[in-house]
């Protein structure tokens, strides 16, 4: 019985597949974030050795000693470059950096991702010039996928080792859909970008010297991102103190679809020929990451699983699989019933029925024949990744 049982569990989900598909009109409205910053490619390929030099404008107020200036300023380019770091794990990391007035590359800072099936981990930044490795603990790992008005919240700590210092970040994230596509003939090489994802962010950042607050940094962000790509479109304001400076500014910073100068994959432009792409590589490749981790809980729309009621779960599970097998399970609309810790649906067209209990999806066949089909949180990751 038990080997039918799996058998049967097999072909339900090939059936899922087969008959209504995954991705269905829902599913294109789901944002994967690790594509759309591009770590990713669209089919799913690590994006190793992809980069872009972006043109980006600002305007800064200064405060100091009670007196202000506005300073605005233009052409400053900066670039990013992403490297497959350690193909076993699927790590990755995004490095930042400037052009500046001789042509030279900089590097600022790397962020070290690690990519899995539906989330990632942050596990720290590296800064190149002072060569110092800083490391979240815990790090935040992050579910992959959101829909239009999903996204988290969350405080972290970033310490460097052996270090006096500490970094506490409130961050929050709201994906607020998808559907605009970039102008013809401003993205260099496409003739236009589609399916663009608009995202909304909020950043607080404080350092610390032995306890001793010495800097903060407040920003919000509106960023368009283009599968594969990364940020397309930036639109920054921000609040910045520094106590060992006793420097403060407000300013703007953005850059737009016709801002970005160039991007490509492997074949790098001149300007990057002095960087020694390799050495990057392995000088990230000898860091250690984070083993503390702690799982960030989505915000928004759909509330993460560990807090959603039986009820609410099977509710959301079959109303998934109604949209997903309209040929096993019709007529839809079906009113949900219960009796003690079952809770179900039947269908008179097909003369079938799906249920939940003791955290187990059921499906009763035409035939009478009841099927364990597995746990309901392995299900809610199909219907809610």
């Amino acid at each position: 019985m038990k080997g039918n049982c799996l058998f049967f569990k097999a072909m339900f989900i090939a059936l899922l597949f087969m008959m209504a598909g995954f991705q269905s009109a829902k599913a294109e409205e789901i944002l994967d974030v690790p594509s759309y910053q591009g770590f990713l490619t669209e089919d799913g390929a690590i994006n190793d050795g992809w980069w872009a030099i972006y043109d980006v404008y600002g305007r800064n107020i200064h405060g100091n000693a009670g007196e202000r200036t506005t300073d605005l300023w233009s052409e400053a380019q900066e670039l990013q470059l992403i490297l497959e770091i350690d193909s076993q794990r699927n790590l990755v990391s995004s490095i930042w950096g400037n052009v500046d007035e001789t042509d030279s590359v900089n590097l600022w800072a790397a962020s070290l991702i690690e990519i899995q099936d539906n989330h990632t981990i942050f596990h720290g930044y590296y800064y190149f010039k002072s060569e110092e490795h800083w490391l979240y603990d815990p790090a935040p790992r992050y579910p992959r996928f959101y829909q239009p008005g999903e996204g988290y919240s969350l405080e972290l700590h970033l310490q460097k080792p052996q270090s006096p210092y500490i970094i506490k970040e409130n961050s929050k994230l709201t994906f607020l859909g998808k559907g605009q596509t970039a102008p013809s003939l401003t993205i260099p090489g496409e003739d236009s970008l589609e399916n663009l994802a608009l995202v909304a962010y909020n950043e607080n950042v404080e350092y610390y010297q032995d306890d001793v607050l010495m800097e903060y940094y407040d920003r919000s962000m509106q960023d368009i991102l283009a599968p594969g790509k990364g940020i397309v479109s930036m639109f920054e304001h921000y609040h910045f103190w520094n106590q060992w400076e006793e420097v403060e500014k407000t300013g703007v910073n953005t850059f737009v679809q016709d801002s970005v100068i160039d991007w490509g994959r492997g074949d790098y432009p001149e300007i990057f020929q002095g960087l020694d792409i390799e050495e990057v590589r392995a000088t990230l490749a000898d860091l250690p990451l984070a083993t503390n981790i702690k799982d960030v809980t989505k915000t928004g729309v759909e509330k993460d699983p560990e807090n959603l009621s039986d009820l609410h779960k099977a509710d959301i599970l079959f109303n998934w699989l109604e949209s997903q097998v309209p040929d096993l399970l019709s007529p839809t609309p079906q009113t949900t019933q219960l009796d003690d810790e079952l809770i179900w649906r039947s269908y008179q067209g097909t003369d079938n029925a799906v249920g939940t209990m003791q955290d187990s999806l059921l499906f009763l066949d035409e035939n009478g024949d009841l099927h364990d089909l597995g746990t309901v949180d392995e299900w809610l990751d199909l219907a809610m990744p």
